[in-house]
């Protein structure tokens, strides 16, 4: 498509390469590639869910089941799809990349680690470490770590513009696999994981978008599938046997570097493994009347989703906690703190469209430099509803 068209303050939508119409390669709301919204829906429900079932301790519900099915996928499709639209960075200016996205997500980052850390200080979910509570801020120690990655991910790809991707890659896939011997706290740690996909998403863009929207007979699509189950299978093989890397971190201080090592690159095949089945599924999604619906427009409001869902979770549960039943099955607790979750979420989408509530989630653009080839855009958010983060720049 020929014109951007706006989503969100600071984030206009890409249209990438011509797409046939309808299938795979079709378009949603706004011009935006419909597999793509789809893709980041699954992924952020992926996250409710799983949020869920740990602090209700679910094990043998249907919710159980979808989260586990997911684990390989939701969250390194996410950096995937994060960085798929990231291509832009590299020709802005510093200036322009701090007002045209890393204002965008710094302030309700910001803003929700306030609300997150005073959430779970109340509830004792604190992650135990040596520093002060305020370190939490730049060092995250909380469910808003993907937002940290990518604010610190975009940095790197635009500093390392002028650096051959292929290096680039094989750097952060080396960090990801050491990482274990940095000795980083769990928000950081999970961030290094997940690089290698941001920067996946972001160099292999034209041929992921171009692989969308192509349409050559199903043994195309027949080979895709066998490749992308027989890696699914792979990753969950190898999530087996992380066990075995956690049960020799526990022995003595010697095992426990060789068992994060180990552990950690279990982890890598996993997601790597799984990643193609969660491209399949996005793109197979995308083409189910209903489901494309629901899923795409919650991959278009990923943030405030993202935002509140875990301190939402934990209100919840404190609440069942102190008031709800005591002999309920386990998919009804699920069932609850799920429903309240959303509930709020949802609650969180419609307060950002209020007047400085809402900056929490939609701030007000910055002032922009007249000389900038990026203007300022406009706060849409406030109109439509606050959307994803990670919102391509035409």
């Amino acid at each position: 498509m020929g014109s951007a068209m706006k989503s969100a303050p600071g984030v206009a939508v890409e249209s990438g390469a011509a797409a046939a119409n309808g299938g795979n390669g079709a378009r949603g709301e706004h011009g935006r590639l419909l597999w793509v919204d789809v893709g980041k829906g699954l992924s952020i429900v992926g996250v409710v869910v799983y949020h869920a079932v740990i602090y209700t301790g679910d094990k043998d519900t249907v919710f159980r089941w979808f989260s586990d099915s997911l684990l390989p996928i939701r969250m390194s499709l996410f950096f995937l799809l994060s960085g798929l639209f990231a291509h832009k960075v590299s020709e802005m200016t510093w200036g322009d990349l701090f007002r045209r996205k890393l204002w965008f997500w710094l302030v309700p980052y910001l803003a929700w680690s306030v609300v997150s850390v005073s959430v779970m200080l109340n509830f004792g979910n604190v992650e135990t470490r040596d520093l002060p509570i305020w370190s939490y801020v730049f060092v995250p120690g909380n469910g808003l770590w993907f937002l940290y990655g990518l604010m610190v991910f975009t940095i790197v790809a635009r500093a390392l513009r002028q650096i051959e991707p292929a290096v680039v890659m094989w750097a952060v896939v080396v960090l990801s696999l050491v990482s274990p011997l940095l000795e980083l706290p769990g928000g950081l740690r999970r961030m290094m994981m997940f690089a290698p996909y941001f920067f996946i998403g972001l160099y292999c863009r034209r041929f992921l978008i171009e692989f969308s929207a192509e349409r050559r007979g199903a043994g195309k699509w027949f080979l895709f599938t066998v490749v992308a189950v027989a890696f699914y299978k792979l990753g969950l093989l190898a999530y087996q046997f992380t066990v075995l890397g956690e049960f020799v971190a526990e022995r003595a201080e010697r095992q426990a570097v060789a068992g994060q090592l180990v552990t950690t690159w279990l982890h890598v095949v996993m997601y790597a493994g799984a990643l193609p089945m969660g491209i399949f599924l996005a793109l197979v999604l995308s083409g189910v009347p209903g489901v494309r619906t629901v899923l795409a427009w919650y991959g278009r409001n990923t943030l405030p989703i993202y935002l509140a869902n875990e301190s939402a979770i934990w209100l919840s549960f404190r609440v069942w906690v102190l008031w709800g039943p005591d002999e309920v099955p386990r998919w009804f607790v699920s069932s609850v703190l799920l429903a309240g979750t959303m509930a709020t979420c949802h609650l969180v989408q419609v307060a950002a469209r209020i007047p400085v509530i809402g900056w929490c989630v939609t701030p007000p653009p910055p002032p922009t430099n007249k000389s900038s080839p990026f203007p300022a855009p406009t706060p849409q958010g406030r109109r439509t509803g606050a959307k994803s983060p990670e919102r391509p720049s035409r």
